[in-house]
């Protein structure tokens, strides 16, 4: 092999090599790109999940929160009137007309999946905050009568009709705070469901 020939040999050989690299390189940096164009795709996805979740959850406690004000407070406005009945109690008395439950706790599942997840970073700062504040008002507000509200429910004296006038005033007065809670939290829900549910969109 003559001279020439060797230089043109050893270049193309080169030449190779260096196209060989270069579709290794361009090989790589599409891997990445598409591995990358994945995870924002997912990511999106996520919050896309997160906001519709939370708007369909407020819109939920909406709806529970006004059906539960309208009963308890229509059970303030009986209670207000009622007369101690001989051989009755006030426990008695209380859910005669409250027609059901001291009311179901608030959901809050979707916010704490997103608040495990760490989806919470792939969303507006000003969106979280929002949503923060919503549901800290929440525990806040409603969750955290039942610290207070069932020990009152079960004191003795709401069982003994003997003391059936002054135990009823008890608990008309924290049925009664109940009812304002949660008139509050429906007004906060009504507040913030309709940019909750466009950020949904």
């Amino acid at each position: 092999m003559n001279k020439i020939a060797k230089v043109e040999y050893e270049a193309l050989a080169v030449s190779r090599v260096l196209l060989e690299c270069a579709l290794i390189v361009v090989s790589v940096v599409l891997g990445f790109l598409v591995s990358a164009w994945a995870t924002h795709a997912r990511e999106q996805q996520l919050g896309a999940s997160v906001r519709r979740s939370i708007a369909l959850e407020v819109a939920d406690n909406l709806k529970t929160m006004e059906a539960q004000a309208r009963r308890h407070y229509a059970a303030v406005a009986k209670l207000h009137g009622v007369q101690p009945i001989p051989g009755h109690t006030a426990f008695q008395t209380l859910f005669e007309n409250l027609h059901g439950d001291m009311g179901a706790p608030m959901k809050r599942e979707a916010w704490e999946a997103a608040v495990s997840s760490g989806a919470l970073r792939l969303l507006d700062p000003s969106l979280v905050e929002r949503y923060s504040e919503i549901y800290a008002d929440q525990e806040r507000v409603y969750d955290d009568d039942g610290t207070w509200l069932k020990p009152m429910l079960y004191r003795p004296e709401n069982f003994d009709p003997q003391q059936q006038a002054v135990a009823l005033a008890t608990l008309t007065g924290g049925l009664t705070e109940l009812a304002g809670n949660e008139a509050y939290m429906r007004d906060l829900y009504r507040k913030e469901l309709p940019a909750l549910q466009k950020a949904a969109r």
